[in-house]
């Protein structure tokens, strides 16, 4: 650049000496001459190519999915996933529900409803009643039940031999897996111990607050619910780990998610989609209990405070695939070895179980 400027600046000097030498009146003699000014040699120009317009691919409409989870644990794995949906940050569009399980059965059975969660072994019910008209995708949580005591004199299952439990859970899977520990430590449900079932949890919560009964059975969140109440008392058994002991470290599965099949065979792509943001929602929840107890408060799901405190007891789950089929095909063997009609009748096939690409 600097030396193009000076030829410039030689060229018009050039110029402008011949202008005056044209107007001056000394003879041509004693006029001055300059060399001819050498033109500057240029690389050439290469034209550049104007590119052709991109043209931008439509976006295609998120995946509209209506989904309905319950209050309490059942509905707690969905708290992340509830939060990115509202803020638009996910694929599909989800449209939550927080409501009773006799209502997400109900719609699941009429079409309203595309997904919904429930336990694992109503999900095996109704795909045996319907011939097959859900299938089972995620397990969003571990069973979470404990025995509860003022004492803590048990310190462990053979402490129960000859004791009193109370608890709400006759008939259910909760029953079926308190009987199955104890028979794998050598005692029996029906003579080992004395069981005096509840109408329901919230009636055994409200005697051992009351102080008229002193061993429990309860899950979550009842069991945060009566400690924060009353710090007297304490766990004293989680009967998670106990089945983990018994099972070869196997879960005890609890509450499941389930897709109508029709839906997931028009929609395979988003029900995968599901699987990603669903196990993306249950990590932000595992790693961020305050955040994660506000959302749930938000949701409907649970009050704050209870989820705060529970949280560190609940184990929250995104499982699916093979593993999950492997892992619930046993709890549901044992429930189906002590109540067939507790699994609906017989194990579900294979095609029970939603095994992504």
């Amino acid at each position: 650049m600097k030396f193009s400027g000076f030829i410039l600046i030689c060229f018009a000097i050039a110029l402008f000496a011949t202008g005056c030498a044209g107007q001056n009146t000394a003879p041509a003699a004693t006029a001055q001459t300059h060399p001819p000014v050498q033109p500057v040699a240029t690389e050439p120009t290469t034209p550049v190519a104007t590119p052709e317009p991109v043209e931008e691919e439509p976006e295609l409409p998120r995946t509209q999915i209506n989904i309905a989870v319950g209050e309490g644990s059942g509905g707690m794995a969905f708290a992340g996933l509830m939060y990115d949906n509202y803020r638009g940050l996910t694929q599909n569009d989800y449209n939550f529900q927080v409501t009773s399980g006799q209502v997400i059965q109900a719609g699941l059975l009429s079409g309203e409803l595309d997904m919904g969660a429930m336990a694992i072994n109503i999900a095996a019910t109704m795909y045996n009643a319907t011939g097959g008209e859900i299938r089972v995708l995620t397990l969003n949580a571990h069973a979470a039940n404990f025995i509860l005591d003022r004492s803590q004199g048990i310190q462990s299952i053979e402490d129960l031999r000859g004791r009193t439990i109370h608890s709400g859970g006759q008939g259910s899977t909760q029953e079926f897996a308190f009987a199955h520990i104890l028979r794998l430590n050598g005692m029996d449900i029906n003579t080992d111990v004395e069981m005096v079932w509840g109408s329901n949890h919230n009636h055994v919560a409200n005697l051992l607050l009351a102080e008229q009964v002193d061993l429990v059975l309860l899950p979550q969140p009842f069991v945060t619910s009566v400690m924060q109440e009353d710090p007297s008392i304490y766990i004293v058994l989680d009967l998670t780990e106990e089945w983990e002991n018994v099972m070869d470290g196997a879960p005890m599965p609890s509450s499941s998610t389930v897709v109508r099949t029709e839906f997931l065979e028009e929609n395979r792509e988003a029900v995968e989609i599901f699987l990603l943001e669903q196990a993306a929602g249950v990590d932000f929840v595992v790693n961020n209990h305050a955040r994660a107890a506000e959302l749930m408060e938000k949701f409907g799901i649970t009050q704050a405070s209870i989820a705060i405190d529970s949280l560190p007891n609940q184990r929250l789950s995104a499982m699916n695939g093979l593993e999950l089929r492997a892992a619930a095909t046993d709890f549901l063997m044992v429930m189906y070895d002590a109540n067939p009609d507790s699994v609906g009748g017989s194990i579900p096939d294979d095609d029970f179980w939603f095994i992504p690409r």
